[in-house]
């Protein structure tokens, strides 16, 4: 999770909808039939075309609700940094708009820390809404990218009880968790991390390669998933125990890219390692740290399911 700004981004609207129109006007002047992915370069500008549609819509409601009488304003919040510094952001402010009796408004914009959308991986909070433009009548919110002071480390982890996945995360989360059976897990931190963290951090504080093959081979019986937006990282354990790996398939990666996989891939990564038999991650990592705090619900629903079967 950089601590890298995100870039400037306009307050204008892009027009998501005229390029998507020039696209298939490119097509028809061509005389020819669309190509695999032509038409999925279309599907994906109508994926945005409703991404920028709910937001509007959103907004909107946000709006009315404020201007009711007796209605106090929204919280406003803007988030940046890595996919689980968000999170962190988002859950723990949550909870004090919530105790306020507010609704919450998160400019949330994929940047090259965090590649993709709330709305593009989880299922919608109650009374929270994603945009990503700040609202007129809050130009400059609060950037925040960890857990509101207010919040203490029990209501935190309680509060990833309500990260969902959405209905397609959760179905590649369960093709893997049942293809690999009996498996344990590793989240690999490389690219930014040791940057970010600085050359003490890299020499002598980041989780290295040989403690994670040390308890790879600890677990022997088991087979191995490997979570790592970093495609060097992933090719090389993925050699060292190709015969443990289950029979899936691999991520892709853009090696020119900050984040080497796309944020679909990453909250699938982190569902899988929650629901490993063992997991090891990577010091210094909120990603990790997340993995962590979604562990301890798997292990409440697993007390709870024996429970009832007494």
């Amino acid at each position: 999770c950089s601590a890298r700004s995100p870039g400037c981004h306009h307050s204008q609207p892009r027009s998501t909808h005229l390029h998507h129109r020039g696209s298939i006007d490119h097509l028809q002047t061509k005389q020819m039939a669309p190509s695999v992915v032509a038409l999925l370069a279309q599907v994906e500008a109508l994926k945005q075309d409703l991404v920028h549609a709910d937001e509007r819509l959103a907004l909107n409601e946000v709006l009315a609700v404020q201007s009711q009488d007796g209605n106090p304003p929204p919280m406003v919040i803007r988030t940046d940094h890595g996919l689980c510094n968000r999170l962190k952001a988002v859950l723990s402010h949550w909870q004090i708009a919530k105790a306020q009796g507010r609704q919450l408004v998160v400019v949330w914009r994929p940047d090259d820390q965090c590649n993709g959308d709330f709305l593009e991986c989880f299922k919608p909070l109650p009374d929270v809404w994603f945009v990503r433009e700040p609202p007129s009548w809050n130009l400059e919110p609060e950037v925040v990218n960890t857990t509101h002071p207010d919040v203490g480390i029990a209501a935190e982890i309680e509060s990833y009880a309500n990260l969902l996945p959405t209905a397609s995360i959760k179905a590649a989360v369960a093709a893997r968790v049942l293809a690999s059976g009996s498996f344990v897990a590793v989240h690999v931190r490389r690219t930014d991390l040791p940057v970010f963290m600085g050359p003490a951090f890299a020499e002598h504080g980041q989780t290295t390669d040989t403690a994670f093959m040390a308890f790879l081979d600890r677990h022997a019986a088991h087979n191995v998933h490997i979570a790592t937006c970093c495609s060097h990282t992933h090719g090389r354990f993925s050699e060292m125990y190709e015969h443990r790996l289950a029979d899936v398939e691999r991520p892709t990666f853009s090696i020119e890219q900050l984040r080497q996989t796309p944020l679909s891939e990453a909250v699938v990564d982190l569902f899988v390692c929650a629901a490993s038999e063992h997991f090891m991650g990577s010091r210094g990592s909120s990603f990790s740290e997340t993995i962590g705090y979604l562990r301890t619900h798997n292990r409440k629903e697993r007390v709870a399911r024996a429970t009832d079967l007494k």
